[in-house]
């Protein structure tokens, strides 16, 4: 485990990425982002930034990418779809210094008693999609929501997910394997 402190991210424009009241929420502007990271210090961070959202592209990324360790972790249902990533944007960001992961295929919370989908092939589709499109492994994920039990930790582990990252503050995380994360959203800083 890293003595970095991981930020967690969304989208840093408001029309992209998911819509609606509880998507909006975790929308950052650009400009407040960057000036939040200019008071930092580098060195003890890691930006992550989760949806796959259109804003997070390489023309975004490109400079922030020689300071920091980025990753984006998208869930490949909304690849191509309106206000997401596109393939070839995933390509590009695969090619330059950011870690692509997975955020899932279909992005939801598998906890709740009305998802029928398995969690195992919802994943499994999710890291099979990412490693066809950038031709890399693919051991990088973002459980959505943060919500996952010890099963999913373990299902997560066993299809070669070495980095797990959630929505919990590093203060409420002490299992190996999963990554805490901080989170930035427009709550404060909007």
């Amino acid at each position: 485990m890293s003595n970095q402190n991981i930020l967690l991210l969304h989208d840093v424009d408001l029309k992209s990425g998911f819509q609606g009241s509880n998507a909006k929420k975790y929308k950052i502007k650009k400009e407040k982002l960057l000036k939040i990271l200019s008071f930092l210090n580098r060195k003890s961070i890691k930006l992550s930034f989760d949806d796959g959202g259109s804003s997070i592209n390489y023309r975004f990324l490109k400079p922030l990418c020689e300071l920091y360790e980025i990753y984006v972790f998208v869930p490949t249902k909304y690849i191509d779809n309106p206000n997401f990533l596109t393939t070839s944007e995933i390509i590009e960001l695969s090619k330059s210094k950011v870690i692509i992961g997975s955020h899932s295929h279909s992005h939801l919370n598998f906890l709740d008693k009305d998802v029928s989908l398995d969690f195992r092939s919802d994943w499994l589709l999710s890291k099979k999609k990412l490693e066809k499109l950038i031709n890399k492994k693919v051991t990088s994920c973002s459980i959505p929501y943060g919500i996952y039990n010890d099963s999913h930790i373990s299902i997560l582990k066993d299809m070669g997910f070495e980095k797990i990252m959630t929505s919990d503050p590093p203060t409420r995380i002490n299992k190996t394997n999963i990554q805490p994360r901080i989170a930035l959203d427009n709550r404060f800083y909007y």
